[in-house]
């Protein structure tokens, strides 16, 4: 988030403030008695134990998910055709989907483990099989169960396929749970079971229709934050009925679940956003909140690129906070702020008093980094405050579903009493938790680093406005090459603000069934003199399947720095046009850029919990706060009562 102006320019523009506080690079707070759920590395590096045999890691993944992830409709993101399947995201913001969203996210912890996996769709379930030992195993952490052959081993697919008496009564021995209501049968009906173990029997002996399908999870996504000065996280158990309304949900949101044996009929309201079948469980809701004081700020954790012809003011006659202003009082500043949040944005709002100017006075919203602008409502209300015009421009409509964009102001007058309000979804499962007795509580940082992305989808306009190059290539809601025999290429561009740690390389990339189309790519660190290969698919080992997801990091070569890398795809569709052939496809197109952010020294961040205990059927609120001036830190939290729930962790630097 900051260092993005050069430091030529820091020193040539603004009088530098005196400092007062500094930005805290990835805060994190766990529990010893939780799991930082920041990547699927970090899970895999806190859930595994060495001398663990390779059975052992595979169902301590599985059980991670049972604790972590429930049965809902599939949320949708604008970035991919397919519902979420980014590790990160999944958990994090979501920790609901059905099979086919819970399969690769399992997945993605198995390979973290060193692992080999694939995914099986069976009659419309979906399942993920891991390797180890010499034979495939067959954990569902969606429908809850695995069992056992004679010989202990646990069973795989096909096996289960061949013979119903291991899902019935598995003689080696069942998981615990087992199969407690079976898989929700989404196609069908949302929500609604199919049963336990002797209905789940139809699914897999009907094999006609079991197929297995490439791996398709998804990587890329960090659980970055930069807490800027005048920045406050807030994470929420409870939720405030904001949630990211994704596309694809039933028009009809009330739905009446079947029975469970001869348990109840339980309604479900889906306008009332994601709940796990029982209703112990939805969602929470965080704030990212920002009042940056401009008189104890460096302009390098304020502005972002393109911002120009503006200084900060610590002068408190105008503004107790201080104030942007026009260098040359003759042109009008152009400010630019960038927000980034790790999880899923559902609100936002951006306001501002001033311009102490007549003049020009140009607000806009931009989503894809700078490269399309588009102006926001000014909202209603009132025009003044102590002197002062008021300025508030709700975002919601062009942030949901987001997790970053910028704002750019242009005015002729001087800005002042600057804020943004933003709502994200948070994954209940993936917070910290309390119990009764002590807790420890660790206060840690992640990596010193930031990202940039550049995430492309169906949108025509979109995949053109951000080509570098390109030869062969034929542009619509999908890449493909002009002419089946000729290869097409086409080469995108990320630009960091400071120098580049490393890339990660991806996209969901389609085929016709059988022979398989060449589809590779490349990156170059040094403008495109020298490429290095990321991917390269010409062979397809399954043929049942057409797509594919790739996602490859590569770190930065030792003593190189740069902050621009260039990515080209490659695409050559079939060279014989036999009935049944189709060109080879990029559906989507996943870029990152994971760029050197030191952390400042003197940073302090205080840490406010709140959690709520409960005894003898009485309810009551607790807090405790604290102040870390090194990381990691780590205090105890003594909690009473027979029940404790964590209700809300807030973060914010301070002097």
């Amino acid at each position: 988030m900051r260092r993005f102006l050069p430091a030529f320019l820091v020193v040539a523009l603004f009088a530098p403030p005196a400092i007062a506080q500094v930005a805290i690079v990835n805060p994190r707070v766990t529990t010893d008695s939780s799991i930082d759920c920041s990547s699927a590395a970090e899970v895999v590096r806190q859930i595994t134990k060495p001398g663990m045999t390779d059975e052992q890691k595979a169902v301590a993944c599985w059980r991670f998910m049972l604790d972590h992830f429930y049965h809902w409709f599939p949320p949708y993101e604008d970035s991919s055709p397919e519902p979420v399947r980014d590790f990160a995201k999944a958990i994090n913001s979501y920790g609901f989907s059905p099979c086919f969203g819970n399969a690769p996210v399992l997945t993605d912890l198995w390979e973290a483990c060193g692992l080999k996996t694939r995914s099986w769709t069976i009659t419309g379930h979906s399942i993920p099989e891991v390797y180890y030992g010499g034979a495939w195993h067959m954990l569902d952490a969606d429908a809850r169960g695995f069992g056992r052959k004679a010989d202990g081993q646990i069973a795989s697919v096909e096996e289960l396929a061949a013979d119903p008496k291991l899902l019935t009564d598995p003689p080696g021995g069942k998981s615990d749970p087992y199969y407690p209501f079976g898989a929700p049968d989404f196609s069908c009906a949302p929500l609604i079971p199919w049963g336990r173990p002797a209905t789940m029997v139809s699914l897999y002996t009907s094999r006609r229709d079991n197929y297995r399908y490439n791996k398709r999870a998804v990587a890329g996504h960090p659980m970055f934050l930069d807490l800027r000065p005048g920045e406050t996280l807030t994470l929420n158990y409870a939720n405030e009925g904001k949630w990211f309304h994704f596309d694809k949900l039933p028009k009809d949101m009330t739905w009446k679940n079947a029975a469970v044996a001869d348990g109840p009929v339980v309604e479900t309201r889906l306008d009332k956003g994601p709940a796990s079948y029982d209703n112990k469980l939805t969602y929470g809701n965080g704030t990212l909140n920002w009042e940056p004081p401009i008189n104890a700020t460096r302009a390098e954790d304020l502005l972002w690129s393109g911002s120009n012809n503006v200084k900060l003011v610590s002068d408190a006659s105008l503004s107790p906070t201080g104030r942007l202003s026009p260098i040359d009082p003759n042109k009008p500043l152009v400010a630019v702020f960038r927000v980034s949040c790790p999880w899923v944005l559902v609100e936002a709002n951006f306001g501002f008093t001033g311009p102490f100017a007549a003049g020009e006075l140009k607000v806009e919203v931009s989503t894809d980094g700078g490269h399309a602008w588009a102006e926001p409502k000014l909202q209603p209300g009132p025009t003044s405050h102590q002197g002062a015009e008021v300025f508030n421009y709700p975002l919601t409509e062009q942030v949901a579903g987001k997790y970053e964009y910028l704002i750019r102001v242009t005015c002729a007058g001087s800005l002042a009493g600057i804020h943004f309000e933003n709502t994200f979804q948070v994954a209940q499962l993936s917070l910290p938790r309390l119990h009764p007795g002590k807790n420890v509580v660790t206060v840690s940082r992640g990596p010193d680093e930031g990202v940039v992305q550049l995430l492309l989808r169906g949108d025509k306009a979109a995949k053109e406005r951000y080509i570098v190059e390109s030869s062969g290539l034929n542009v619509n809601k999908s890449l493909t090459a002009e002419k089946r025999d000729v290869p097409a290429t086409v080469v995108y561009k990320l630009t960091a603000p400071a120098d580049l740690k490393a890339i990660s390389m991806g996209g969901q990339l389609s085929t016709s069934r059988g022979e398989l189309p060449m589809i590779a790519g490349e990156y170059s660190f040094d403008g495109g003199k020298t490429w290095t290969q990321a991917f390269k698919l010409e062979k397809n080992e399954n043929p049942q399947n057409t797509q594919f997801e790739e996602d490859v990091r590569a770190d930065v070569p030792a003593g190189v720095k740069t902050r621009e890398a260039l990515f080209r795809y490659t695409i050559r569709g079939d060279s014989e046009h036999k009935p049944g052939k189709q060109a080879a496809t990029i559906e989507a197109i996943r870029l990152y850029g994971y760029y050197a952010l030191p952390q400042p020294e003197g940073a302090k961040l205080k840490v406010d919990v709140a959690w709520t205990e409960t005894a003898g059927g009485k309810s009551a609120d607790k807090s405790h706060s604290l102040v870390a001036d090194k990381f990691p830190a780590s205090f105890d939290l003594t909690c009473g009562g027979d029940a404790v729930q964590l209700e809300s962790i807030t973060m914010t630097p301070v002097k």
